[in-house]
Formats: C-alpha cells, sequence, structure tokens
C-alpha cells in the first residue's frame, strides 16, 4: 500500500502522523510519502521588490526540508518504509497530482486544512481533496485511538456502487482486526408515507416495501464484504435525514471513524465537482476522523 501523508506544521499534525498505526494497517512493506507543498503563490508580490528574496526563498525552503526530514524520521520510527516530497504551488492541486502520478491507495489530509477553523471554509484544501480526489481519502480530525487500542467505527450504507466500493476499500485498507463496527442505513421517505413517529434509531414496520427492499439490499451487501473477512458488525437503522442521522450515529456510538462512499459528482456552474452532499455535510461535521472510500476506477 502507497500512503500520501500531507503533513503541515498545524494543530493536526499528530492526528495526521497517529493515523498510519492507528486507523490504516501500514506494514513495514507499506510506503508513506511524506507531502508538504510550498503555496508559492502567496510569495508573488515579493519578487523582484526585496533584494533579499533569494535569501528569504532558501530559508523558507530549508525550513521545510527540515520539517519533512523529522517528519520521515517519526515514520520510519514506526516502522515503515518514508520518503519526503516537498512540492511547490497551488496546495491541493500539488497533493492531487502527486498522488495520481505516485498511484497512491489513500491519501491521508487534516480536516480543517489551513482554514484554522473546526469546519470546512470554502477554497480549503482538505475540502478540494474531497471534491476532486478519486482515491480513498481519510480526513484525520483529531488523533483517533492508540494502536493498541480497537476501533469503533461507523459505516454508512445504500444500494448504490459507491457505498460498496467504501467498504471494501475501508476492509482493504483500515484496521479492521477486532474492530468495533457498526453498520447505519438511514431511510429517507416523503413524510406523508410514515407517522408521526420521532426520527432515529427504527424498526421496519411502517416502512414502504420497496424502500425496505432496498434497505435490505444495502445492509445485507454490507454484511456479505465484512463476513468474508470474519467481521460481524451490528446494524443500526435510522430514519431522517441522512447526514443528520449519521452524525448522530457516530456521536452515540461514540465513533472514532466514519466511512462513507463519494456519492454523485455535481456539474453545475457553482458546484463543479462537487459530491454527494451526504458525504459533504458528514466530512465538514463529523465528530472524528472520516474515510471516504475510492470511486470506481481508481485506486482500491
Amino acid at each position: 500500500m502507497r500512503i500520501l501523508l500531507c503533513v503541515d506544521d498545524d494543530s493536526l499534525y499528530d492526528a495526521l502522523v497517529d493515523a498510519l498505526d492507528s486507523t490504516l494497517a501500514v506494514g513495514s512493506e507499506d510506503e508513506v510519502l511524506v507531502a508538504h507543498v510550498v503555496a508559492t503563490l502567496r510569495w508573488l508580490p515579493l519578487r523582484g521588490n526585496d533584494s533579499g528574496w533569494a535569501g528569504t526563498e532558501r530559508g523558507i525552503l530549508q525550513k521545510v526540508d527540515d520539517f519533512l526530514e523529522r517528519t520521515v524520521d517519526v515514520v520510519t520510527g514506526k516502522g515503515m518504509r518514508a520518503e519526503a516530497l516537498r512540492l511547490e504551488g497551488d496546495v491541493a492541486s500539488e497533493l492531487l497530482t502527486a498522488g495520481n502520478e505516485r498511484e497512491v491507495d489513500v491519501i491521508v489530509a487534516g480536516a480543517i486544512g489551513q482554514t484554522r477553523s473546526q469546519d470546512f471554509l470554502v477554497g480549503s484544501v482538505a475540502e478540494k481533496l474531497m471534491a476532486v480526489s478519486e482515491r480513498n481519502l481519510l480526513l484525520a480530525r483529531t488523533p483517533t485511538t492508540s494502536p493498541s487500542k480497537d476501533l469503533r467505527v461507523v459505516v454508512a450504507v445504500d444500494d448504490t456502487d459507491a457505498s460498496d466500493q467504501a467498504i471494501e476499500s475501508f476492509a482493504g485498507k483500515c484496521r479492521v482486526d477486532n474492530a468495533a463496527i457498526e453498520i447505519v442505513h438511514v431511510i429517507q421517505v416523503p413524510p406523508p408515507r410514515f407517522d408521526a413517529a420521532p426520527e432515529g434509531d427504527q424498526t421496519k414496520s411502517s416502512i414502504p416495501p420497496i424502500v425496505r427492499e432496498r434497505a435490505d439490499h444495502a445492509v445485507n451487501r454490507a454484511n456479505e464484504i465484512f463476513s468474508s473477512r470474519g467481521l460481524h458488525p451490528s446494524l443500526a437503522l435510522r430514519r431522517g435525514d441522512p447526514a443528520r442521522e449519521i452524525l448522530a450515529a457516530a456521536r452515540s456510538f461514540e465513533a472514532d471513524l466514519v466511512v462513507v462512499g463519494r456519492g454523485e459528482r455535481s456539474t453545475g456552474p457553482r458546484l463543479d465537482g462537487w459530491r454527494g452532499t451526504v458525504t459533504k455535510r458528514v466530512a465538514q461535521h463529523s465528530p472524528c476522523s472520516v474515510f471516504i472510500g475510492a470511486s470506481s476506477g481508481s485506486s482500491t
């Protein structure tokens, strides 16, 4: 497995490095590409206007190289192979290009990018990676758990290929041995088809047959994938807004990780490249890290 670890000297550095052995199933035969992008566009106003620019540039790049060398030492200290990648240009674009050119299996990035806020803002690095990348993407929000502690994972499923691909990718790339896994399927039906029961955990007694059939297909398929790997997850069937219920399930399960599929890409002029709104909202507001499964045709 080849991993692109997108690091910066921000508050999520520890979470990113910890994700290698607390969330991903990385061993000595796997390769970690430790990448840092120098956003050169920010420096353009200085070029040609400062006689000391050359020295300033050398100093900045030396600091980046030192930072990358220290991070490589940390990664190799975990028993993994590591290589430093110092990139220059637009941060998200350079990371996406590196991921594609090096054919990485998973991109690991911080969930707040460079915005220094608790949620995504338009234009953040993580937001762009989620919207455009076709590869498995692990968005680290906080240090997940120690390697000696089993993961608690909420896996959101529906009856789409993207859902199956996310489960396959998660099961193949993450630390699933002894993990506590809860499959969450959210029933979304127009209100007239239901009584006034509150949202949350539901039985299937009031669900129309066609909706129940789709729910059964999604859950059974997820169970088949996990069972083939000797895993036996629990099931939470919920009703209401999908993103809100997935997030509620993550909080109630005290999850370390939420797994979702990519959903459909938008083709509208203002949202070109954006994935399904459920994936977007879950990634934005999850209380824990989020694993977004690769799309069809990319690395799985």
